[in-house]
């Protein structure tokens, strides 16, 4: 009889160390999941004009980034300096988007010169479900000669580190633009407006996206220039 409550006991136990084995590895993989889901609460469902406060507290400050590559033809050594760079960024319950530009946004077609670069805040900008909306307005900002790093988030910081201006004048670049789109999974599919064609972005962390040789070759980016004295800043070549 002894035997058997020694088995009894024995076999409980495992069974009790067994089942606090599985109940810590599901909360470390909630945990390892937890910033993800306040990203997805911050960016799919933000219907909701306040965010609960619970959520607000485990997640201060969530971004994401979507990358757009211009060259898709290219096999060998592709050109990066025109690619598109989302940014989608939530704090607490205020939105806020990011877009890096060429010219050829706000223009039909491009003939006989380079595209000026440059970095634009969203207005306008609604995330429900699954759907995105926003508005790029080129009027007043400023064009460059080069891409513009991740770390310059408009044209007003990219002309106080002296980054070199956009041989052309950005003036006859000035429109407002709607898009309209949809995020499914780590894709964000930007709808056709009415200079550029449906384009698709990847969802790519911020130390991907800064791997990436962005930058123009030097003679291309000097012949870009508005001012041909070489200033300080050298956009994305650091």
């Amino acid at each position: 009889m002894d035997v058997y409550m020694w088995r009894y006991h024995k076999n409980k136990y495992v069974l009790f160390l067994l089942w606090g084995c599985i109940l810590l590895l599901s909360c470390a993989k909630k945990r390892v999941r937890a910033c993800d889901s306040c990203l997805n609460q911050a960016l799919m469902d933000v219907g909701e004009n306040e965010p609960k406060k619970e959520e607000s507290k485990k997640c201060d400050t969530v971004s994401v980034f979507f990358y757009y590559e211009a060259d898709e033809v290219s096999a060998v050594e592709k050109d990066h300096s025109e690619d598109g760079i989302i940014k989608l960024e939530r704090t607490g319950d205020k939105l806020r988007g990011s877009f890096w530009v060429t010219s050829d946004e706000f223009v039909s077609g491009r003939e006989g010169y380079l595209p000026g670069f440059t970095v634009l805040g969203m207005q306008n900008l609604v995330l429900a479900g699954d759907s995105i909306s926003f508005l790029l307005d080129s009027h007043l900002h400023k064009f460059f000669s080069a891409p513009l790093c991740l770390d310059i988030s408009s044209d007003k910081e990219a002309g106080r580190q002296g980054c070199h201006e956009w041989i052309q004048e950005s003036e006859f670049f000035a429109d407002s633009i709607q898009y309209r789109g949809v995020i499914r999974g780590d894709t964000l599919y930007l709808d056709e407006t009415k200079n550029k064609w449906s384009r698709k972005f990847v969802r790519m962390n911020e130390d991907s996206i800064r791997r990436i040789d962005r930058s123009m070759p030097a003679e291309m980016e000097g012949q870009n220039r508005k001012n041909k004295v070489n200033n300080a800043c050298n956009p994305v070549n650091k």
